[in-house]
């Protein structure tokens, strides 16, 4: 039986029944009401009881004690205004992920995920776990067992697409417009079309996600680490920090034309390397020797 609260009738009688010098016994099963409730009722409105003052009361009472719209406090009504992103710039409200004012909550904008919460979002299918990469790819001893990874610039922005070549440490970098899963497939198809590859080993980011079909159009398999673990693709991570040293991270790639980057690309292939034995990866991807003046 759910609770009602008093009438003011029933506040009248009570005040004609204490006039009478009746017991609060009495009176709440005169009511019906339990003999908490009148002595509560008796209690918090003092012993010179009157009902007309006694239900002005109680209704203050009742208006004060219904909850307030949350937005109706400020430090909340800021909290709204961060997850809305009123406070991020233009660049920021373009980002698919949480940029902006929310990075600066102690939880940086992450969902709260229960304790063994294992999200199946997202998940990219792998064709090949690196266990199974060919011995010949694994030991690099033979060209076109290619480690693949990509460079981020400018957040939002331009980023490249780095192809290393595990046996001679050669460079073949596209720059791509965003860092997109459909533009690093047409890069990398444009990039290997002409070349003899082998397997393709990359990390497991998303922008991989078409891999599928690299293999359908260049017939070339995939090979993916576990996740976290770049020392398995050293020869491409090594690469792209050679590659830092010209483009910082930050870098805008927008700003570099590609001629200037294939100009980058080409110092780094005819760098000459101490696990190649001081050969340059130009002169074993092409079995021709550099002449340095």
């Amino acid at each position: 039986m759910s609770y009602k609260h008093l009438s003011i009738t029933e506040r009248e009688l009570i005040a004609i029944y204490r006039a009478k010098n009746w017991s609060i016994c009495k009176i709440a099963a005169l009511l019906e009401r339990n003999k908490s409730t009148i002595s509560r009722e008796l209690a918090r409105n003092g012993d010179n009881y009157l009902p007309s003052k006694t239900q002005a009361r109680y209704k203050r009472r009742r208006k004060k004690s219904r909850p307030h719209k949350l937005l109706e406090k400020p430090e909340l009504f800021i909290y709204r205004a961060i997850y809305a992103g009123m406070f991020d710039t233009p660049e920021q409200k373009r980002s698919t992920g949480n940029r902006g004012a929310i990075r600066h909550l102690r939880h940086r904008g992450k969902p709260r995920r229960p304790k063994g919460y294992v999200s199946n979002r997202g998940k990219m299918p792998i064709s090949h776990e690196l266990s199974e990469r060919p011995v010949e790819a694994l030991e690099g001893i033979r060209f076109g067992d290619f480690e693949a990874d990509t460079v981020l610039g400018k957040f939002g922005q331009a980023a490249l697409l780095t192809l290393v070549d595990r046996k001679s440490r050669f460079l073949i970098c596209r720059k791509l417009a965003r860092l997109g899963s459909k533009e690093v497939k047409m890069a990398m198809i444009e990039a290997l079309r002409d070349q003899a590859v082998h397997t393709i080993t990359p990390d497991r980011g998303r922008e991989f996600r078409r891999h599928g079909n690299v293999t359908k159009e260049l017939g070339v398999e995939f090979y993916f680490p576990k996740a976290r673990q770049p020392w398995q693709r050293g020869t491409n991570e090594n690469t792209n920090g050679l590659l830092r040293e010209y483009f910082p991270k930050g870098f805008d790639f927008n700003e570099v034309s590609e001629e200037q980057l294939q100009a980058v690309v080409e110092k780094l292939n005819k760098r000459p390397r101490k696990c190649l034995g001081y050969r340059t990866p130009w002169e074993i991807w092409f079995s021709t020797p550099l002449h340095f003046v």
